[in-house]
């Protein structure tokens, strides 16, 4: 018998509230410079959100990401969302003390958004 995306919806909010964190995102947009280049806004802060993040001991299973300086890393977790989620790649937020950058987003399967990340300090 398969579950419906409401019991789906509902066992990832079970699962995020075992262990939750709260997030706040910051997010700066490229807009072109008029000259055929890109510059980017100052940094939005979004409002807190609530999100897992999973650490994974499987780093190899995970799919190396290019970052926008060109850097080539492997995430080192990735954050379990609601689908309601406001989560882009490039996103940055500070937890511990330890700033950490969305380098994917997958919204798929529609019950559950989860973004991959690294630390980056």
């Amino acid at each position: 018998m398969a579950l419906d995306s409401a019991e789906h919806v509902a066992l990832t909010q079970m699962f995020i509230d075992q262990r939750p964190i709260d997030v706040v995102l910051q997010r700066s947009a490229k807009v072109s410079d008029g000259q055929g280049g890109w510059t980017k806004t100052p940094l939005t802060t979004l409002p807190p959100q609530r999100v897992r993040k999973v650490a994974t001991a499987r780093l190899a299973d995970l799919t190396a990401r290019t970052t926008e300086d060109g850097a080539v890393v492997v995430p080192t977790a990735y954050l379990v969302c609601m689908p309601d989620v406001d989560i882009q790649r490039y996103d940055t937020f500070e937890l511990a003390g330890i700033l950490h950058e969305v380098l994917y987003v997958t919204r798929l399967p529609e019950w559950r958004v989860q973004a991959e990340v690294v630390e980056r300090g």
